[in-house]
């Protein structure tokens, strides 16, 4: 399994350190998947920064739009193991039923 490369988000976060965190992905690292600079990204660390502009920052669409393609990402690999999940339990029920119904008819040789 995965290790986690940051801690996960806590309340003492600041806004963008908890995007990283549940994001899994450093500073570094979120900005480069979103094609911007580190530099772009570093003062959205700082916890003085203020959200009150979020709306016209093209670095928060950004983020925005990839934490979008990562969830849908996830979603989508949930929905395939579901279904993978939903198959092997109809594949077991049908061997259960076809084993109990076996067992029911008892041997001929045991008469």
């Amino acid at each position: 399994m995965a290790r986690r490369t940051v801690t996960p988000p806590n309340v003492d976060d600041t806004f963008l350190w908890r995007i990283c965190k549940a994001l899994d992905e450093p500073p570094r690292m979120l900005a480069s998947n979103i094609g911007v600079s580190y530099d772009e990204l570093a003062p959205l660390l700082d916890a003085r920064h203020q959200l009150a502009e979020i709306d016209r920052d093209q670095v928060w669409w950004k983020i925005a739009e990839y934490a979008d393609r990562r969830l849908g990402e996830i979603m989508a690999v949930r929905h395939e193991l579901n279904v993978a999940l939903q198959k092997d339990r109809s594949k077991r029920a049908v061997r259960l039923a076809a084993h109990r119904a076996r067992d029911r008819k008892g041997s001929p040789r045991a008469k």
